[in-house]
Order: structure tokens, then sequence, then C-alpha cells
């Protein structure tokens, strides 16, 4: 009985599916480049999608193709190592051992509550303009 269920099963599995296309890649070439004068930094775009970067860093080319600050590159990253760094270091402390969940759901809340503000900003300010639009 257990046999003829993992053959259906492992049968479903190999003719569920819709076949793969055949992967197509992208060509990237990153070498090294001799150190710039002072300033020296470009970003070229060609026609056919080409675009040629040097003595530009990782951070900023997700920044400029993402149209993204910072934060939100390096925040998740930076929050977990903080969280794990935390939790190495306070771990042993007999409050926060006790209280472990109490303190994570509290740092948790105290991080979505700018998302929270800003949802509730924008969410009165489209109801304003709209009743400012049906008045007008």
């Amino acid at each position: 009985m257990r046999s003829s269920v993992l053959t259906g099963f492992s049968l479903c599995m190999a003719f569920g599916q819709t076949p793969a296309m055949a992967p197509a890649f992208e060509v990237a070439s990153v070498k090294p480049a001799p150190s710039p004068p002072v300033g020296a930094i470009g970003l070229f775009t060609y026609p056919g999608g080409r675009i040629v970067v040097s003595n530009y860093t990782l951070r900023n080319l997700i920044h400029d193709a993402y149209e993204i600050e910072d934060y939100q590159i390096l925040g998740g990253a930076r929050w977990v190592l903080n969280m794990t760094l935390a939790g190495y270091f306070l771990g042993e402390i007999p409050v926060v051992k006790q209280n472990f969940e109490i303190i994570v759901l509290g740092i948790v809340f105290v991080s979505v509550l700018p998302m929270v503000f800003e949802f509730v900003r924008q969410r009165f300010l489209t109801t304003k303009s709209a009743e400012a639009e049906i008045k007008a």
C-alpha cells in the first residue's frame, strides 16, 4: 500500500509539471579597475541595452537601477546582524532569557510602526484629496 502511494506521488510529480524553458543568461563581465583619478566614476548606457560602468560600487549600481535608498539596500542585513549580536550578548541575562518572546515581539512592533504610520497618513491624504475633488 505504501509503495503504491509513493509511486502515485512520484508519477504526479514527474508528469504533472509543465516542461521547463531552457534557461537564458545575460552576460556580465566584471574586472578589477586601476585606481581612478579622484572623482572619476562612469555609468554609460549604449543602444541595445549595453551598460559600461567603471569605478562604481555594487551598492551604487543597485541604487541607480532600482531607485532605492541605501537604508533599503542594507537595512534588512543590518537588522538581522543587530538581532543576532543582541541575542549573543544579552541572551544570558536572566530577565531577557525569561521574557525573550515579549522582547522580540516588542522590537518587531516598534520596527513596523513607521510603516503603519505612513500607510495611515497616505490613506488619510488620499481620502482628503478625493473629498476635495468631489467638492470642486
